[in-house]
């Protein structure tokens, strides 16, 4: 029997990162919540899991990230987790990503931009798409 604890936990993940086919959605406004120094590792295991079961059938992943809801005080909350799954995503998936689409980003998106920068080279930023409103 799954605990009760464990339960919420898992559909929190499923809240923050859902798959359909090729295409990754990543819901900001779930991950805040359940974020912090116990859980990272848990929710990046979830999302590296989540690429590696797309790349078993397909060539390339497509990311649809929602930062509904993202503040600055969250961004520098976040900086090290941010800093460390860029690197390790950037490791493990070299050319993976086809296209990143970012949705609803708040007015500090360019600080978080000048943060992922940092740890993505161009050819990746290229593929990096701001949806309009």
């Amino acid at each position: 029997m799954i605990s009760i604890e464990k339960q919420v936990i898992n559909d929190a993940l499923d809240k923050i990162c859902r798959v359909k086919d090729k295409h990754v959605f990543i819901e900001y406004p779930f991950f805040k919540y359940l974020a912090n120094e116990t859980t990272y590792d848990l929710i990046t295991k979830f999302i590296y899991d989540s690429f590696k079961n797309i790349l078993k059938t397909n060539a390339k992943f497509t990311i649809h990230l929602s930062l509904k809801s993202l503040t600055l005080n969250e961004v520098e909350k976040h900086y090290a987790y941010i800093s460390k799954v860029c690197t390790t995503f950037k490791t493990d998936f070299p050319d993976k990503l086809e296209v990143c689409y970012i949705y609803n980003a708040p007015f500090i998106f360019s600080k978080i931009i000048s943060i992922l920068s940092i740890f993505i080279d161009k050819p990746t930023r290229e593929k990096i798409r701001l949806v309009e409103k």
